[in-house]
């Protein structure tokens, strides 16, 4: 489902080859993260519990903020492809705020999600 969400990212929304790449690579680190923290789960078991324990991981990490917002808005854009074309009704996402990501990564990150998410719909 994430190649397809790439190539519709491309052909649909024209971003950039380098934009795909981010986008994969985000994913791919994603994955990284569920292997460690509890095997390999399905997109359909994440919660809004796994993505806050995504955000303290990567906090761990040492990931600067605005790496974490990147990242985060990645896999929201996924969820809301996959929601959008009908693969599942679960979106993780849809109780994670803007609040809660500030509270939990702090102010600084807020200009870098601000441009990230306009970026997002293409307004940036």
């Amino acid at each position: 489902m994430h190649e397809e969400f790439l190539s519709y990212l491309d052909l649909e929304r024209g971003y950039s080859p380098l934009t795909i790449t981010s986008y994969r690579s985000d994913f791919r680190y994603f994955l990284r993260y569920l292997s460690e923290a509890n095997g390999q789960a399905k997109l359909t078991s994440i919660s809004r519990q796994t993505i806050r324990r995504y955000i303290a991981w990567m906090r761990g990490e040492d990931l600067k903020s605005s790496s974490i917002a990147r990242r985060l808005n990645s896999l929201r854009s996924f969820w809301n492809y996959l929601r959008d074309s009908g693969y599942t009704q679960q979106d993780p996402f849809l109780r994670i705020s803007v609040g809660i990501i500030l509270e939990l990564l702090g102010p600084q990150l807020y200009l870098g999600l601000v441009i990230g998410l306009l970026s997002n719909i293409g307004c940036y």
